[in-house]
């Protein structure tokens, strides 16, 4: 089946002077964008709650929406508080990717994502079974699922997620609630961390992406002297000689 706008035949343009606007002519499909979380919304006799508006928002990304309007602010206190709770999320991210963009421009911190760089190159020449040298080490990627780097961003996103179900009043009540739910937020973080490290799926490698984006400023190439501090990192940790021989056998889990 053809797509809908190559089924019919397309008008023939109006020549006209002065006016630049009826020679234009619709070459792709319109970009369709969702209003159901805003005026579908308020056009129920029942409202959505904040976890019905957040299960509809993933259905219309699944579907492949690409523009959604996610609420209306001043329409209800359900609205304002969903619509907040987002802003404030983004900005705080906002916040955190501008900090790490300007300190990576500092010749010291360069230095030290350099020294970062090493450690994930070691690191990901360890985890495929070869032998820790400098010429086999460098081979291999500067970025990993695992960073620590990654660990934050997704600490963020999963606060997001998991404030937007806070409905407290009480600012004194909401502040104890958000410093009770840290380690719940960072115990999700560190177990979504640790399925990516292990885990090759398409669905885990589009979903650690940002936190791989990330990395970009936060590790840089190292040098060989760097590597070597990298290697006598992991030497003054575990035998990683037993460690290759082992990936090599099969006798490690995935």
């Amino acid at each position: 089946m053809k797509p809908a706008h190559e089924k019919y035949i397309p008008f023939v343009p109006l020549k006209m002077t002065r006016r630049a606007w009826p020679d234009r002519e619709l070459k792709a499909p319109p970009v369709w964008c969702s209003v159901d979380l805003r005026d579908g919304n308020q056009a129920l006799i029942d409202p959505m709650n904040v976890r019905e508006k957040l299960e509809l928002f993933h259905t219309l990304v699944d579907i492949g929406v690409k523009e959604i309007e996610v609420g209306f602010p001043s329409a209800s206190e359900t609205e304002y508080e969903f619509i907040r709770t987002l802003i404030e999320g983004v900005i705080r991210v906002g916040i955190f990717l501008l900090y790490i963009w300007l300190i990576s421009r500092m010749e010291d911190i360069r230095r030290v994502f350099m020294y970062h760089g090493a450690e994930h190159k070691t690191i990901n020449c360890l985890e495929h079974g070869d032998d820790l040298t400098p010429e086999n080490i460098r081979r291999y990627s500067r970025f990993h699922k695992r960073c620590g780097t990654s660990f934050l961003l997704i600490v963020m996103i999963v606060s997001i997620i998991v404030f937007l179900f806070i409905r407290v009043d009480e600012p004194a009540l909401k502040f104890v609630l958000r410093v009770l739910l840290v380690p719940v937020i960072a115990g999700i973080s560190y177990e979504f961390i640790r399925l990516a490290g292990r885990s090759n799926s398409r669905i885990m490698d589009i979903l650690s992406r940002p936190g791989m984006s990330l990395q970009f400023f936060t590790t840089r190439e190292p040098d060989d002297a760097m590597l070597e501090v990298a290697i006598a990192s992991v030497e003054g940790v575990f035998d990683w000689r037993e460690y290759v021989k082992a990936v090599r056998n099969g006798e490690l889990e995935d």
